[in-house]
Order: structure tokens, then C-alpha cells, then sequence
């Protein structure tokens, strides 16, 4: 049932952020995707949550807000094809510098 639940907060939060105008909903179903227990199984719904968090910081215009996000997305990914995760965190690094 856990990982239901980390799969779902994910979901919602790609599901408001693409449809614009929901960033603060998108943000706070990322976090929690973020800090609910998984299995390992999950570990790339939550690096990818933490690079989405980037996004919406860059949006924002919150630069150093993104610039952690990206960094703890590469730091987070456990067992997963990462590289896709990796070229699109550290394009977005280069691109706030």
C-alpha cells in the first residue's frame, strides 16, 4: 500500500504541474512524495519529484531553490536507468549559471 501512495502523490503532483496555475498543489504532492516511506522500488518517483521541484523553482525565479533541488535529485536515485535523470539535472544546473 505504500508504494500506492508514493506512486500517487506523484501522479497528482505531474497531473497539476502540467496544467499550469497549480504550482503550490504540484509543489506540496511533490514533497510528499518526497517524504513518504517507500520501497527502493520507488527511489526514482522521488528523485524525479526533487528535479520536478527544480522546475517549479526555475518558474518561480528562485534560482538557489532550484539549484538544491537538482543536486539532491542526482544524489538521490537509487537502482534505475538515471542517466535520462542525470542529463536533464545537470543541463538544468548548467543552464541557472
Amino acid at each position: 500500500q505504500s508504494h500506492y501512495r508514493t506512486e500517487l502523490y506523484y501522479r497528482q503532483a505531474r497531473i497539476y504541474h502540467s496544467i499550469g496555475g497549480h504550482l503550490e498543489k504540484a509543489s506540496k504532492l511533490y514533497e510528499k512524495c518526497i517524504a513518504h516511506p517507500s520501497l527502493e522500488d520507488d527511489v526514482w518517483l522521488q528523485a524525479y519529484s526533487r528535479y520536478f521541484l527544480g522546475e517549479i523553482s526555475v518558474e518561480q525565479r528562485r534560482p538557489a531553490d532550484a539549484r538544491g533541488h537538482y543536486r539532491k535529485s542526482l544524489q538521490s536515485y537509487g537502482k534505475f536507468n538515471k542517466y535520462a535523470l542525470e542529463n536533464r539535472c545537470k543541463a538544468a544546473l548548467a543552464s541557472l549559471d
